[in-house]
């Protein structure tokens, strides 16, 4: 079955995604969950802030703005923010995170009508932007209007060649160390732990971002009490106190799917009232710390 699979994705007999969804078959017999974890994201998208998204899915992605003059004309200027904004808001402004599932990235693809594509950023970084510029723009009667991220087509097309090389490699792997993977009922405790360094080498590399302890996946563990420390530094970063009482409150959800979609969007809601207020510098610190309670 794998070298079956592995001719069919070699030679491009069937779709990437058709590729992954048929190895969902090969996840289930190896019972390995980042095997699992990973073909399921790339089925069906990761989320933003996923913290091991894959290196591939990093693309360089320059951010612009549209500025909108006194005499109505427009002009493009290309962002560039002071190493003081630190680096996740300067990563946020270089690179796009490509979050999407094979399926769409693949008809994105297609939709390109040349080499370069624009996507439009939120209103929220809009805001952000009318608020930093607002200094130099006034005086001229300027005003940030919009901001979109520059695309390349050819690291779209990059990301999938790199996700089929991907998991070709792993079935290439697999067949080799494991010629009856798929019909041995009882696996050793050993095979499970090489299997596990296949998967995690192929996908994230080397130093992947995964601990791997007896063949399970153990994701590195950050302190996740929200205590006077947090409530303090978060408050020197702009966080109103209902804002911070709010966090407080969702850190206490025990369900780990509710309390993460909750955090996302307290995140969301308290980075745009701080860019607000002119307080950017902040905003990095304020991502980190939100980021241990998901």
């Amino acid at each position: 079955m794998i070298e079956q699979l592995i001719q069919d994705i070699s030679y491009t007999r069937i779709s990437l995604s058709e590729a992954l969804l048929r190895a969902k078959y090969i996840s289930y017999k190896i019972k390995n969950e980042t095997f699992n974890e990973w073909l399921k994201k790339e089925l069906e998208g990761y989320d933003f802030v996923d913290k091991n998204l894959p290196q591939y899915r990093k693309i360089i992605s320059p951010s612009w703005i549209v500025v909108l003059d006194s005499w109505g004309n427009k002009q493009n200027l290309k962002i560039q923010l002071p190493d003081s904004f630190g680096k996740e808001v300067l990563d946020t402004i270089s690179y796009h995170r490509v979050i999407e599932s094979i399926s769409i990235v693949e008809r994105q693809i297609e939709s390109f009508n040349e080499n370069y594509g624009t996507l439009t950023l939120p209103e929220g970084i809009i805001e952000m932007f009318r608020k930093l510029y607002k200094p130099q723009l006034d005086p001229q009667g300027g005003e940030v209007i919009s901001t979109y991220r520059e695309v390349n087509k050819l690291q779209y097309i990059d990301i999938l060649e790199q996700t089929k090389n991907k998991l070709i490699d792993i079935l290439i792997e697999l067949s080799t160390e494991f010629p009856e993977i798929i019909n041995e009922k009882n696996m050793k405790e050993e095979d499970k732990a090489k299997i596990q360094n296949i998967i995690t080498n192929n996908i994230y590399g080397s130093n992947n971002p995964l601990n791997i302890a007896a063949g399970d996946v153990v994701n590195q563990t950050v302190n996740s009490n929200f205590g006077k420390v947090q409530e303090d530094e978060l408050k020197t970063l702009g966080v109103s106190s209902d804002e911070v009482e709010e966090l407080r409150g969702i850190t206490k959800i025990v369900e780990r799917e509710e309390k993460t979609s909750k955090v996302k969007s307290w995140l969301s809601s308290v980075s745009a009232s701080v860019a607000a207020r002119g307080l950017y510098e902040g905003i990095p610190r304020i991502i980190e710390i939100a980021n241990n309670f998901m």
